[in-house]
């Protein structure tokens, strides 16, 4: 073999050589990006592709206080608290809660550890659901005054017209009606709480049907006192029964599901 020979031999091999590391070196995952909301209050992400600390040899994050993304709120729909996609106090809370339970270094940080127990979990049925599918936002708008001396005793959930309006939870709809001031109207009862929805442009159920969690129930509109206004759905909350109910604030309800 000529020195040339020799030489073209070399080369080849290492460019084999780290062509091969490229191709087997894992990919490590960085601080997670920032979500894009699409609530006022929440966003709205998908849940990573690949899951943390189950996905081979990908490097699974490391989540803490003021962590942000698509891996939070994964975490967060895990631990059954307010997916937001922002690591706050709740979150931590409930990371240190879950490390007790499984005998984890306590630390309040999602690290690989904690990450796979927490994705060897059984997934849990599903309870609860967003009241609107598709982009939409909200605020705490309770209490704010509305015309005739009245004030606001629900939130507003703005999203496109006709989206579809889910129910909350599975339960029996009390009334499928049209009023004045609500426009098409359905009140939701689920066991000893009621949830009104307002202003929709159609009602797909009728009264004394049972509903299942999700279940599209109507469309998002403007009929009522909403007509001429951006599409929403007027949600309230009313617990106990209907003739004594005691409505209250149903922010904490929506950020919870929304």
């Amino acid at each position: 073999m000529t020195p040339t020979d020799r030489r073209r031999l070399l080369v080849r091999a290492a460019g084999l050589l780290a062509a091969t590391t490229l191709v087997s070196s894992p990919v490590v995952s960085g601080t997670p990006q920032p979500a894009r909301s699409t609530s006022g209050s929440t966003s709205q992400t998908a849940a990573p592709a690949i899951r943390p600390a189950v996905a081979g040899r990908r490097v699974a994050p490391v989540l803490r206080l003021q962590s942000r993304g698509a891996h939070v709120k994964w975490l967060q729909q895990k631990l059954r608290v307010a997916a937001d996609g922002i690591f706050g106090p709740r979150t931590r809370a409930a990371v240190v809660a879950f490390q007790k339970r499984h005998r984890l270094a306590i630390d309040g940080v999602a690290g690989p550890k904690t990450l796979a127990v927490l994705a060897r979990q059984p997934a849990k049925k599903k309870t609860t659901s967003c009241i609107v599918g598709g982009a939409h936002r909200f605020r705490d708008d309770w209490g704010n005054p509305r015309s005739g001396g009245r004030t606001h005793k629900g939130n507003d959930v703005f999203a496109a017209y006709g989206a579809p309006v889910h129910a909350i939870a599975a339960g029996v709809v009390v009334r499928s009606y049209e009023s004045g001031l609500g426009g098409r109207s359905i009140i939701l009862r689920v066991g000893r709480t009621h949830f009104y929805y307002a202003h929709n442009s159609v009602n797909m159920v009728r009264t004394g049907q049972q509903v299942a969690v999700g279940q599209v129930i109507a469309r998002v509109g403007t009929s009522g006192n909403a007509r001429g206004g951006p599409a929403h759905v007027h949600f309230e909350r009313w617990d106990g029964p209907l003739a004594t109910r005691r409505v209250i604030n149903p922010f904490a309800t929506l950020s919870a599901v929304c």
